[in-house]
């Protein structure tokens, strides 16, 4: 509800179509909406093809969870008594949108069929006596909806400040035109292979949650996994927005988990694999919101979980499996149809209306170009892939420089980390065999081993550490057997170091024939990770949970680091030698050696002044 309540204007004009009089209320409060709210629901489901995104809970909920970014400007028409028309619109400084515009993949207004045009033409001349307003956008039109299958029968006057713009495409099964798609979708060769590898594994299971509690307590699993999904291909997750989380919470409190909403889940001997937000209404399953865990990346769970979802809807679907509104690459793979979503434009009737108008027609043909650009890039894989690496790398460079906060010091910094050439030297201590390291006491801390899900994690909240575009080669490091140990305080990163029993020659890049580390017979720590460098005990922690895991496989530890590793004293003081330094160069973010000094002395690690330290202490990656 709005902090101040106004009362609503009434404005009344002769519908010449009808000869009635009709008015336009103007609705700034939602407990009006709520009194309203069985119009409301009679226009909803009036529609054969409505769509749960303009029902009144939908509503209700993304009202509770946006109400302090938006205004309500709700505009409704009545003949008499009777509510005939809901333009359900909202404002945010001076852009007037559909409610939850962003949040729907189709957007219309609420109408009595035969009512449209009168209500559409009363409702624009209302709009255009509104004071304030500069822009009015409203998106994810469908062609089937009421407002497209009309807008062009209104008077000139009004439909000239009008312009419609091709919108985001959906992607869609239409199976009320052809239903016998769906087994050949099912039995694909390719997703068959990807269920068998799944139920190799264990026991595979797929249901929908119909318990409010559990849905809530998956919620936090979704959110989750959504977020590190979205990390690792450089974008940000709608789960990172408190708006949509809430959201979300009050439309599983809201909807009929039963019928409405289906909020479905993967699992593998019980822990959840992937997860999948639908709706479904009037005979139509509505793809909403989907992710899986990353760390089951190889067992492509989101590919099963689209192939469980059609075997749901070959029994309990009749019209529409709707993948809605994204290009995900796996929508391809499974649609049948495209349909064609619009946005619409609406300028106000005075200069600089018109100036937006002619200046958006202007641009219309560079809009369609970069349109055909993107769908060009993808139909060839090596070019998309080039694309999207691009992307990546540019994100990753971005997300630095925007932590680093330093201005131009940080984009010239960002700049010499990309291209420079350097030298630099690294040194590898070694600790006696079965040697474990006196790890500090700190209730706070959580040491322990990270799986890649952890690593992602860090990516997305220390992008000066690892960006998205590293990902790929962390998820190798997992594959070759690497580990990752690491400490937290409390659920906030801290440090941790990349760790592996591989040739120690091939971990830190030294080149063939030179005798460095007997294989086999050392745990490596070669790559450390910092947020807090200067923490005395948090290095104490790490080298104890190292020390531990070389223990329990017999091994001896090794840590390589930079010459301007802070804790080369507390090294010492645990017993590690000194044994190597590695003098190389790096070219862009990768280290090689070119020379090996063995034998380099115990003074070596006397404590001694270091330089400012940098986040991101790297091995083989320096």
């Amino acid at each position: 509800m709005s902090a101040s309540v106004k009362p609503a204007v009434e404005w009344g004009i002769r519908a010449v179509e009808s000869g009635k009089m009709l008015s336009c209320e103007l609705i700034d409060d939602f407990s009006r909406l709520e009194a309203l709210s069985a119009d409301w629901d009679r226009l909803w489901r009036a529609d054969p093809q409505a769509e749960l995104f303009q029902s009144f809970a939908w509503a209700r909920a993304w009202w509770q969870a946006y109400r302090n970014r938006f205004t309500l400007c709700v505009l409704c028409v009545s003949d008499g008594k009777r509510v005939i028309g809901i333009v359900p619109l909202v404002r945010q400084g001076d852009t007037i949108v559909f409610l939850s515009q962003r949040q729907s993949d189709y957007c219309d207004i609420l109408c009595e069929e035969n009512r449209t045009e009168e209500v559409l033409a009363i409702c624009f001349e209302k709009l255009f006596q509104l004071p304030g307003w500069k822009n009015c956008l409203l998106r994810n039109l469908k062609p089937e909806g009421q407002l497209l299958r009309h807008w062009r029968a209104l008077p000139p006057k009004i439909r000239r400040r009008l312009q419609v713009f091709p919108g985001e495409d959906c992607k869609t099964i239409l199976l009320d035109k052809d239903r016998s798609i769906l087994p050949s979708l099912i039995q694909k060769d390719h997703t068959r292979r990807r269920l068998n590898k799944l139920r190799k594994a264990g026991s595979l299971t797929f249901r929908h949650i119909e318990n409010r509690a559990e849905a809530q307590q998956q919620l936090d699993y979704f959110f989750q996994h959504h977020v590190r999904r979205h990390a690792l291909t450089g974008k940000r997750s709608f789960a990172e927005s408190p708006e949509l989380r809430q959201f979300l919470r009050t439309l599983v409190e809201e909807l009929d988990l039963t019928n409405t909403l289906r909020f479905g889940v993967l699992e593998l001997d019980g822990r959840p694999l992937a997860w999948h937000l639908s709706f479904q209404v009037n005979g139509k399953l509505a793809f909403y919101q989907q992710t899986f865990d990353v760390e089951a990346w190889d067992y492509a769970p989101g590919e099963v979980l689209v192939h469980q979802l059609l075997v749901y809807a070959q029994n309990h679907i009749e019209r529409e499996f709707d993948f809605t509104r994204g290009d995900e690459p796996f929508k391809a793979r499974f649609t049948t149809h495209i349909r064609k979503t619009y946005s619409m434009h609406v300028d106000r009737p005075d200069l600089r209306g018109k100036a937006r108008h002619f200046a958006r027609a202007g641009a219309l043909p560079l809009i369609g170009f970069g349109r055909s650009t993107r769908s060009l890039i993808k139909h060839y894989p090596k070019v998309f892939h080039a694309y999207r690496s691009a992307r990546l790398w540019l994100s990753g460079s971005l997300a630095r420089i925007r932590q680093d906060r330093s201005g131009l010091h940080g984009v010239a910094r960002e700049c010499l980390r990309i291209v420079h050439l350097d030298s630099r030297e690294l040194e590898v201590f070694v600790a006696p065999r079965g040697k474990l390291c006196v790890a500090a006491s700190n209730p706070g801390m959580v040491a322990r081993e990270g799986q890649f899900g952890d690593v992602v994690d860090i990516s997305h909240e220390h992008p000066g550490i690892a960006t998205a575009f590293e990902l790929p080669e962390y998820r190798q490091r997992f594959k070759a057997g690497d580990r990752f140990y690491a400490i937290w305080h409390g659920d906030k990163f801290v440090l941790g170091a990349w760790a592996s029993t591989r040739r120690p020659a091939e971990i830190l890049s030294v080149l063939p024939g030179s005798s460095f580390l007997e294989e086999g017979r050392h745990l490596v720590a070669y790559d450390c990770w910092s947020v807090s460098p200067d923490a005395q005990d948090h290095w104490k922690e790490l080298f104890g949970l190292l020390s531990n895991a070389a223990a329990e496989k017999k091994l001896s530890l090794a840590i390589c680091c930079p010459v301007t590793f802070p804790t080369r004293a507390e090294l010492a003081q645990q017993g590690f030698e000194l044994r190597y330094r590695l003098l190389g160069s790096r070219i862009s973010h990768r280290f090689q050696a070119k020379a090996l000094v063995a034998d380099a002395g115990s003074d070596a690690v006397q404590a001694q002044p270091v330089p400012s330290f940098e986040n991101h202490l790297q091995g083989s990656n320096s």
